[in-house]
């Protein structure tokens, strides 16, 4: 793979990685189909145009260049400049809550912020430095605790969506999924307090 395409997003590279023994069987208006949903075509035009930049410098492009985000942050003064915390937030908007959670903070904390993602976002190689792959079965479980535990033991700050997922339609309402508990396990495990954030936005 040459240097230029190895920082593409790539749907069929991802679903012959992740699914090996079903990919076969995947029907190709499927896969186009799912290319067309993320926008694969513009997001990787965007990496194109921020190759050069990684981590934080890369999500701080997104926010300000890219696009154009106008964020609104209420309680500031609660944040300590200094320490080890866990910050848990909903997660309303997909990625975008995570771009701009990672952009603040990574910003106040001169880039030392770990971010817990699905491994599946590892494919956005502008931003390994900061992610931290969470896989819970296979083969690649015991080596996602491992860095895990790396994270929490690090002088990063660490970023979680405790539901997992993206908010969903529950009895009429948009609301995160049911919060796992692993981060405040976690948290007391290594004596770090956990900010609590809250996003008001929605979808348009």
């Amino acid at each position: 793979m040459s240097e230029k395409t190895d920082f593409k997003l790539d749907i069929d590279g991802v679903l012959q990685a992740k699914a090996k023994k079903h990919y076969k069987k995947i029907p190709k208006f499927v896969v186009n189909y799912l290319k067309r949903t993320i926008h694969q075509d513009e997001l990787n035009a965007i990496i194109e145009r921020n190759r050069d930049k990684q981590g934080v410098d890369f999500m701080l492009a997104l926010v300000d260049k890219e696009f154009k985000v106008n964020l609104k942050i209420h309680g500031e003064e609660n944040i300590p400049a200094e320490g080890k915390f866990v910050f848990a937030s909903n997660h309303p908007l997909g990625g975008l809550d995570g771009i701009c959670l990672s952009a603040y903070l990574g910003e106040k904390y001169k880039g030392k912020i770990k971010y817990l993602v699905n491994d599946v976002l590892l494919n956005i190689r502008n931003l390994e430095s900061i992610f931290v792959p969470v896989n819970k079965y296979g083969s690649q479980a015991k080596l996602s605790a491992a860095a895990i535990n790396e994270a929490y033991t690090s002088d990063n700050q660490i970023i979680t969506f405790p539901a997992g997922l993206c908010s969903r339609k529950q009895n009429g309402r948009i609301k995160d999924l049911e919060w796992m508990k692993n981060f405040v396990v976690k948290a007391i495990e290594h004596k770090r307090d956990i900010i609590p954030v809250h996003f008001d936005a929605k979808n348009s």
